[in-house]
């Protein structure tokens, strides 16, 4: 009677372990395979960059984003970008990460890329949306302070700056008086 009893027993723990080691398994598949769908994103929006199709890419942007720029504004700044650094030859992935808070889910991407001009790591935070990865965020950093000058010698950051700054400008210009 004791040895059914301990076999009873061996059967309810192996069972419990089974039962956590799917329950680990599903979760695990549910939290990376949302991480390789933003992956899949992230190199969609990159590609669509190559390509300067500005109106695919824009609309793989968060809601927040689009709400501050225009597809029009988005396409000229990703016009002075490349003009800045020219095509990207390579891009090799490096990091994914993924973030899980009360308000959202994101997860962060990281790319190192060689450009016509320049060597960049792009960094992409996307946010799960409308059922879909959204781009909230891109950033290019440059590893080096060599590897930050453009063509004519100058700052790649601050020659994008500049060139954002004069459309902002010009922009404002060209809007009629509210007064």
């Amino acid at each position: 009677m004791v040895r059914i009893a301990a076999k009873r027993h061996r059967f309810r723990v192996l069972g419990v372990l089974i039962s956590l080691t799917f329950l680990v398994a599903i979760v695990r598949h549910i939290l990376l395979g949302g991480v390789s769908a933003a992956e899949d994103r992230a190199s969609a929006f990159l590609l669509a960059l190559d390509r300067a199709d500005y109106a695919l890419a824009y609309e793989y942007l968060d809601p927040e984003w689009r709400k501050l720029q225009s597809s029009d504004e988005f396409a000229g700044f990703l016009q002075s970008v490349r003009k800045t650094l020219g095509p990207c030859e390579e891009r090799i992935w490096q990091d994914s990460r993924l973030t899980l808070s009360e308000a959202a889910r994101e997860v962060s991407v990281v790319y190192a890329a060689k450009c016509e001009e320049a060597r960049v790591t792009v960094y992409l935070t996307l946010r799960r949306r409308e059922g879909a990865w959204r781009i909230r965020n891109l950033d290019y950093r440059s590893p080096s302070p060599r590897d930050a000058r453009g063509r004519d010698g100058g700052n790649l950051y601050e020659t994008i700056l500049e060139d954002l700054e004069t459309r902002v400008r010009s922009s404002a210009e060209s809007q009629p008086s509210r007064e």
